[in-house]
């Protein structure tokens, strides 16, 4: 598949990671200029809508890197879903019981919590389209970069596993844009970690389109709630601790060192046309069965470095992830006076309320500048729409519209003055009541 060894795999990985994050930036823009329908649809159909793009820049940055011939393999099929086994069953299992605690919540209520049919049909399409984007990018171009510099024998390939998971890592740092960032730096450290068995996993089987399907499966699993009654994907990470980090984190580096381990290791290196292996001296027509392949010595030291590497990175995100908690964040904000406005409230509805219900929340501006706002509207029936909007003077500074179960972080120019925002429900397209729904919103300077 290679056709020259990378000198500077990092430098080219971070130029990967760069691309992907620029086209995960067209994706959104593509989304702004797309009809009011797919953002009151759903966040997954949007983030089907911004995939799409990023999935053509993943097969244009495989075709620049030289890697478009990893989608030409469709051997070892059997072998990758084989080596897929513990993350298949982890996150069936995780799925199930995901809906096995929505059916104990709300019993046989939990049919009427359902999406419309069309948001449901747009749940497989999201995964796959995610599946098919970050596989395209991380193990059909990052993973192969680092196994073209280093994949010369047991040692290097597991360092090329290591580089290649915290790449996979880092890019998630992105999510900070919509979720909390203590629980973005939780599901860093953990994807880290699920980043190296997948590489693992690629390397022993070189079939992207296991590894398309398999992390498809895995989206599949993770977002069943979402996909069935709404919800965000923002808001799942913003949740994310430090116990999910070590809990499901460790398994995976398991996985891997068995996977990865020397027998294995030395199979996957004698098939690579573009390692050179020394046979023993044998007999004609004697067949080796094994060979025994050593690391070199740089090899070995470079694991060592790549490990160490690997802590402190672990380290920086889950120390990062403690001072970055909700309490901390609010003490901060609370002495620098950067937030202007902070409302959070649970309450139900009924049909003897009006059909639509309204809050409105006046707040002041003593500094002109940019503040972000973080939305977080959960109704339990995904029928539910709210319409946020702020206003000065009479004018409105920023309007949206969201449908069921939505996180939403946005920006928005503000100058000094006396604001008003707008919180205004529609109940119209209920299925059964009562609703119970929990609207959150925080303005802060950015």
């Amino acid at each position: 598949m290679r056709k020259t060894t990378p000198r500077h795999p990092i430098l080219m990985s971070i130029a990967v990671l760069l691309i992907f994050f620029v086209s995960m930036l067209l994706g959104s823009v593509f989304i702004g200029f797309a009809p009011p329908f797919f953002r009151q649809n759903g966040e997954l159909l949007m983030q089907s809508v911004g995939e799409s793009v990023v999935c053509l820049a993943g097969i244009l940055c495989a075709a620049a890197f030289g890697y478009i011939r990893a989608f030409y393999n469709t051997d070892k099929f059997g072998t990758g879903v084989a080596c897929s086994a513990y993350l298949l069953i982890a996150y069936a299992f995780s799925g199930v019981a995901s809906l096995a605690l929505e059916f104990e919540e709300h019993g046989s209520g939990v049919f009427d919590r359902l999406q419309p049919f069309g948001r449901i049909m747009v749940w497989p399409l999201a995964v796959l389209l995610i599946g098919f984007a970050e596989e395209t990018f991380f193990r059909g171009v990052v993973a192969n970069l680092f196994f073209d510099k280093h994949g010369k024998d047991p040692a290097g390939v597991r360092t090329a596993a290591i580089y290649s998971g915290i790449m996979f890592g880092a890019v998630h740092l992105t999510n900070m844009v919509s979720s909390e960032p203590s629980g973005v730096l939780v599901q860093v450290a953990s994807v880290t970690c699920i980043g190296i068995a997948m590489a693992a996993i690629y390397y022993r089987c070189r079939n992207i389109w296991v590894m398309i399907l398999l992390h498809a499966f895995m989206d599949f699993c993770a977002c069943a709630t979402i996909g069935l009654f709404g919800g965000s994907l923002s808001s799942e990470i913003s949740d994310y601790s430090i116990v999910s980090t070590i809990t499901a984190g460790l398994p995976y580096l398991i996985v891997a060192a068995v996977l990865l381990r020397k027998k294995k290791v030395c199979e996957v290196l004698c098939s690579d046309p573009n390692v050179a292996v020394t046979a023993p001296q044998i007999s004609p027509g004697e067949t080796v069965i094994s060979m025994d392949m050593r690391s070199s010595p740089e090899s070995k030291k470079s694991f060592r470095r790549a490990i160490i590497v690997f802590i402190l990175f672990e380290a920086v995100c889950i120390a990062g992830s403690f001072l970055l908690t909700d309490n901390f964040r609010d003490m901060v904000d609370d002495l620098t006076g950067a937030t202007v406005l902070e409302y959070d409230t649970e309450e139900v509805y009924t049909s003897e309320d009006r059909t639509a219900r309204g809050t409105e929340l006046d707040f002041e501006v003593d500094r002109g500048g940019d503040y972000k706002v973080v939305l977080i509207t959960e109704p339990s029936d995904s029928n539910v729409n709210m319409v946020l909007r702020i206003e000065k003077d009479g004018e409105t500074v920023y309007e949206s519209a969201y449908g069921g179960k939505c996180t939403d972080t946005f920006g928005v120019e503000l100058g000094e003055g006396t604001y008003r925002l707008y919180l205004v429900y529609d109940f119209s397209g209920i299925k059964k009541e009562p609703v119970d729904y929990r609207t959150s919103v925080k303005i802060t300077a950015d």
